[in-house]
């Protein structure tokens, strides 16, 4: 074998493990995949929510998400599953996730421009916001803060 030849023989070895590579990393799971829906957010459409909200009493929170958002996939996997805020919103609210590419019109309305942002409501009127990634503790405390200053 020549110099040549063991030269375009160890290119055609790199470019084939490359490729190797960057399959299997392109079909493994990867932090950003979709997480499945925490259960504590209702089926309900934006429009439903916020009819059933002007008299239900509760805190509407509802949650501008995407697919394609590592904060948002991140929260949907650890704070949106937190024991203590799914006791809190089964008793206290109802939480929605809005799919910012799923329902742009929706996004637009909510003012939505970066997520994950959390709008939460009463009686049918935004009484709170905030973007960025937030802990489940964060959250609860932010939600328990906004239920007893809004009543």
């Amino acid at each position: 074998m020549t110099r040549g030849t063991r030269l375009i023989s160890g290119i055609v070895a790199s470019v084939a493990a490359i490729a190797t590579i960057a399959i299997v990393v392109a079909n493994s799971p990867s932090r950003t995949a979709p997480a499945e829906t925490p259960p504590i957010f209702s089926d309900l459409t934006l429009t439903e929510a916020l009819e059933q909200n002007q008299s239900d009493g509760r805190i509407l929170f509802v949650k501008g998400t995407a697919k394609w958002c590592p904060p948002c996939v991140q929260m949907d996997r650890t704070s949106l599953r937190d024991d203590s805020l799914a006791a809190w919103m089964k008793e206290r609210g109802t939480a929605i996730a809005l799919d910012v590419d799923r329902s742009p019109q929706d996004a637009q309305r909510l003012g939505i421009t970066a997520m994950p942002t959390m709008i939460a409501f009463r009686d049918g009127v935004e009484v709170g916001r905030a973007v960025g990634f937030r802990s489940g503790a964060d959250l609860l405390a932010w939600l328990e803060g906004l239920d007893r200053r809004s009543r």
